[in-house]
């Protein structure tokens, strides 16, 4: 049992800490000018400012730095520029805040209410976000490099050209977020919800996106060199211009997907589902498509050059419409589809001095034989 005595000493020690409270939050309303003087001069005191009544007040520029903020009331609370390195505001309550330009470097905002919130161009690399609510939360040029954000909630955020380089965003949902240019680069975004979210132009290169979901997101221009997209979901997603260079795509589900002059060049793609994708204009030289399920695909002016399609299914696709098979491995009865009908697109090279795709005469005549039985049995001709 507790002792008579040890209850008064908790109930003391309590008294003095929300006294304590309560006088440094007087003092931090009596004006911020007031307030950064007084820590200059008490470099060695941390503010007590747990469970403090701040909603609405104006703190801007405030010297907050290393404070205890957790679970104070700053709804509303005008914070931009402010120093809050180091402070803790675990739970705090800051919905619609405004933190632009603040300082949150290594901060702890774990469980806080962002939603609303202003964080356009705040600095918060190293800072703990986990399980923050952050909806419709501005972000706009924000930094948060090496951030702790997984399992938080960032739906409708404005994440426009923020910089979360080696960010934690396991498990975040970022369902329609507007991440347009941001950099995601070395990003662990495994599991995350980016259904119909926005990120074209944006930097993925080397990003975890291990079981993501990124149905009908807008993925334009976006860069996935390295990224590690297994078990990632990107049906109806749009991909144009996206580039895929040496990515690891297989068994990526891709079905219906607008792909339309997306970079694939030596990309591995072995059991990804196509189906009914929209590859037009596509680079695919030296993708490896081995058992890809390219059913219905649009493959208008697609170059697969050097591509592995052996075993692919092709059933639907109307191949007459691609731009080159040279040096493509192909299963026997396409060969000799194309060999019989359109024996040019397996003569199709790039002309590196004229920059221009032509039709190698000789080839093509060797191709048209009824002896020539496939690729082996060449050599690549001078362009």
């Amino acid at each position: 049992m507790i002792g008579y005595k040890s209850i008064i000493a908790v109930t003391v020690l309590l008294a003095i800490n929300i006294g304590c409270a309560s006088q440094q939050s007087g003092r931090l309303k009596s004006g911020v000018e007031k307030w950064n003087k007084w820590r200059d001069a008490n470099t060695g005191v941390e503010p007590d400012l747990r469970r403090a009544a701040l909603q609405g007040a104006r703190l801007d520029d405030a010297n907050l730095q290393g404070a205890r903020l957790d679970s104070a009331n700053l709804q509303g609370a005008r914070l931009g520029h402010a120093n809050l390195a180091n402070a803790d505001l675990q739970s705090a309550d800051l919905k619609k805040a405004t933190l632009r330009g603040a300082n949150l470097a290594r901060a702890n905002l774990a469980k806080a209410n962002l939603e609303g919130a202003d964080l356009d161009s705040a600095h918060g690399d190293s800072a703990t976000l986990r399980k923050a609510d952050l909806r419709g939360a501005n972000l706009d040029s924000a930094r948060f490099q090496g951030a702790r954000l997984d399992s938080a909630c960032l739906q409708k955020a404005q994440l426009q050209e923020a910089d979360f380089q080696g960010t934690d965003l396991r498990g975040a949902d970022l369902w329609n977020a507007d991440l347009r240019e941001a950099n995601l680069w070395k990003a662990n975004l495994a599991g995350a919800d980016l259904d119909s979210a926005n990120l074209a132009g944006a930097n993925l290169e080397e990003a975890n996106l291990q079981g993501a979901g990124f149905q009908g997101a807008n993925l334009a221009g976006a860069d996935f060199q390295m990224a590690n997209f297994e078990r990632a979901n990107f049906e109806r997603a749009y991909f144009e211009k996206a580039n895929f260079e040496k990515v690891n795509l297989q068994r990526v589900n891709l079905r219906y997907t607008n792909l339309e002059k997306a970079n694939f060049a030596a990309a591995d793609l072995a059991g990804a589902n196509l189906q009914i994708a929209n590859l037009a204009g596509a680079a695919l030289q030296g993708a490896n498509l081995q058992g890809a399920n390219l059913e219905g695909a649009d493959l208008d002016g697609a170059n697969l050059d050097s591509a592995n399609l052996d075993s692919a299914n092709l059933e639907g696709a109307d191949i007459s419409k691609v731009r080159s098979f040279y040096m493509a491995k192909l299963d026997p009865n396409i060969l000799s589809v194309l060999k019989a009908k359109w024996p040019e697109k397996l003569a199709t090279i790039w002309d590196d001095a004229k920059r221009e795709w032509i039709v190698d005469a000789p080839l093509l005549e060797k191709i048209k034989k009824r002896d020539w039985r496939g690729w082996q049995e060449e050599k690549t001709p001078e362009k």
